[in-house]
């Protein structure tokens, strides 16, 4: 179980440097994830964005605008997400409560293999001892988006979300709530990370700032994880069959 936390945090840490990016900007900086030990919280301060307000303020001095924390995390992990110098990285680490102060890096997207490379069989191994297929599973994807259009993602038969969800469908550039169904139950976009470290803004007629997926990966991913059966596929009019992910039963949190 530890180890399996582990990896779980180490996958998480990796995705967020994703998310946040690598350039540095113009005052030197670049982002930083702190990992905080919730139970070190001093009782003075009234919750944790308050604590983390306070290191900031101690760390940060001479630039005020970098005070201003990029994101919190309080489910898997506890802490947040600032630009900071390496100076300022350093002294963050010796404070109390800090358990490791990780700089974002930019991680190339690659695509999946085929079922076969993971070890799926209808006749044996996961697929036959779990004939649900991963029914009302949630399975969070963080990568390019998706495109809700495909029919990779109809909910047919699924119904509503499972008892106990609490993300959110948020709307942006060409997606809203409606493009949320009982397959795509949550969809999120974060791009505070890359827009402050990057002097030039999102080029929003070639990319979507919203879940949307301009790029097609994450619409690849998260089918190839979770798409329900699409039938009459081929490949130029090769390999004719049908088409469905490794778990078509479960719901997608994008």
């Amino acid at each position: 179980m530890a180890k399996a936390c582990l990896a779980t945090f180490i996958l998480t840490l990796l995705s967020l440097s994703a998310i946040l990016g690598t350039t540095e900007n113009y005052g030197g900086r670049k982002a930083y994830i702190v990992h905080i030990l919730k139970s070190m919280k001093p009782q003075q301060f009234n919750s944790h964005r308050h604590w983390y307000a306070s290191m900031l303020d101690q760390i940060v001095q001479s630039d005020p605008s970098a005070k201003e924390m990029l994101y919190t995390y309080g489910t898997l992990l506890h802490g947040f997400a600032a630009q900071l110098t390496k100076a300022e990285a350093q002294a963050t680490e010796v404070m109390d409560g800090c358990l490791a102060v990780i700089p974002s890096s930019l991680n190339k997207i690659s695509t999946t293999h085929a079922p076969e490379f993971l070890g799926l069989s209808s006749s044996s191994g996961l697929w036959s001892r779990y004939s649900t297929y991963g029914k009302d599973i949630i399975v969070g994807m963080i990568d390019t988006g998706i495109w809700p259009e495909s029919k990779s993602f109809k909910d047919e038969g699924l119904g509503p979300a499972p008892t106990g969800w609490k993300g959110a469908c948020e709307s942006g550039r060409r997606f809203d709530s409606s493009n949320c169904n009982g397959k795509i139950i949550g969809a999120r976009y974060f791009s505070k990370g890359y827009e402050a470290q990057n002097p030039t803004p999102i080029n929003e007629t070639l990319e979507y700032k919203s879940p949307r997926d301009n790029d097609g990966h994450g619409t690849h991913t998260a089918s190839t994880v979770a798409g329900a059966a699409v039938s009459g596929i081929s490949y130029f009019g090769f390999v004719n069959g049908t088409a469905r992910g490794m778990a078509p039963q479960a719901r997608l949190a994008i």
